[in-house]
């Protein structure tokens, strides 16, 4: 069961995001995360990059995730797995926007490029289930980030396609602004000012 559901995440994950996401105590969690370890169904990533972080970060080799994706879909939780995963890695690029022009902004935009696969994959499902607004709140917490790591053209990409979804005119009008505005931010690093002050 667990091995499975662990087939949600891209990339690697840290004990925190698998107790949120799984849905065990941390303790568990931390036991059978080891065990699979000792199946080599599992890589501490942490260790591997020789890291001091008091959190380990577990991964996957890519043809072990494509069993454990093949496992979760059969099982019937892959819709429950990928909602639980994208709303915390939602509230994880939330939480690091109110952080990224703090004191502390080194280890949080360190913290969303380790996690940038999971961030992606969140963002992919939302737009696949035709979830706009989560989508674009993701984007437009994800906007300083793209900008500060420059990743323009992929952030430009994700917002313009958000913003010009058919549903954007039923959602907060705040929420569409912060977009444009991100959207214009980043077309205006890349030095397309025509566009970053007309219509995308």
């Amino acid at each position: 069961e667990l091995f499975r559901r662990l087939g949600a995440f891209a990339g690697g994950w840290d004990l925190d995001a698998a107790v949120v996401v799984v849905g065990r105590d941390r303790f568990a969690m931390l036991e059978g995360l080891e065990a699979l370890c000792d199946q080599s169904l599992l890589v501490r990533l942490d260790r591997r990059a020789g890291s001091a972080s008091a959190t380990p970060r577990y991964g996957m080799l890519e043809t072990v995730r494509e069993f454990a994706i093949t496992k979760l879909e059969a099982s019937g939780e892959a819709d429950l797995m990928r909602a639980t995963h994208a709303y915390h890695f939602l509230a994880l690029a939330e939480e690091a926007d109110t952080h990224l022009r703090q004191s502390d902004q080194a280890a949080w935009f360190d913290r969303l490029e380790q996690d940038y696969p999971n961030l992606l994959a969140a963002l992919v499902w939302y737009r696949s289930r035709g979830e706009t607004e989560p989508a674009l709140r993701l984007a437009v917490a994800l906007g300083h980030f793209w900008e500060a790591r420059c990743f323009l053209a992929e952030g430009r990409r994700w917002l313009e396609d958000l913003l010009s979804a058919s549903d954007v005119a039923a959602l907060p009008p705040s929420l569409v602004a912060a977009g444009l505005i991100k959207l214009g931010l980043l077309i205006w690093t890349q030095g397309d000012f025509a566009h970053a002050v007309g219509p995308f």
